[in-house]
């Protein structure tokens, strides 16, 4: 009989989906979406073939379950860092976005969703990951809304690439406050010129 880690079986099976989510986005992040598997996963959290199984059916439920939980750390520190900047206004807010998504350029889950970004998804999935990213953007869209650009959400689309592609800056070695600083001052000309 397996050694259950936990005090309980329920918190054991909790624990070891848990590794198995963890392994699987720090797979994405070094690796890329194609060396994602469920044998992988488990190699890599320590569980044998068979409990992967257990846990994943499939390793498109694996990567779709990986992918929720990436999104949601880095969702999570943007929405956190806008919502604390909203009071000072929506440049405020642009700025906390900004520099939310450069500061987390680094961390695995970006790393993993950055993954995606090359990758051959089935259109379900590609379509959800456009919905994960939209709900990433809704703060930008807000505050650009309260600038009075008109059509913010397309805007906030194309600012959300530049961001992106500061991040991958960031994640090369480029200084946060050196990229979020040109960067602001690119959106300040752009949004000013509406």
């Amino acid at each position: 009989m397996p050694k259950i880690n936990a005090p309980t079986l329920a918190e054991h099976q909790a624990y070891q989906r848990h590794a198995l989510v963890a392994a699987a986005i720090e797979i994405l992040a070094d690796e890329g979406v194609a060396a994602l598997t469920p044998a992988s996963a488990g190699s890599r959290a320590s569980l044998a073939r068979s409990s992967t199984y257990q846990y994943f059916d499939s390793g498109a439920a694996l990567l779709a379950t990986a992918v929720e939980a990436a999104q949601a750390d880095v969702e999570g520190a943007v929405a956190r860092a806008a919502a604390a900047a909203a009071a000072d206004g929506p440049e405020a807010t642009i700025g906390a976005y900004v520099t939310a998504v450069l500061t987390t350029a680094s961390s695995t889950p970006a790393r993993a969703m950055r993954a995606l970004d090359h990758a051959e998804l089935p259109r379900m999935c590609a379509a959800r990951l456009e919905e994960l990213r939209r709900v990433q953007r809704a703060p930008l869209v807000v505050a650009l809304a309260d600038l009075g650009v008109v059509d913010p959400e397309p805007v906030a689309e194309l600012v959300s690439a530049l961001v992106d592609a500061g991040a991958r800056q960031c994640a090369h070695g480029s200084p946060v406050a050196v990229v979020r600083d040109r960067l602001l001052a690119l959106l300040r000309g752009g949004v000013a010129g509406r």
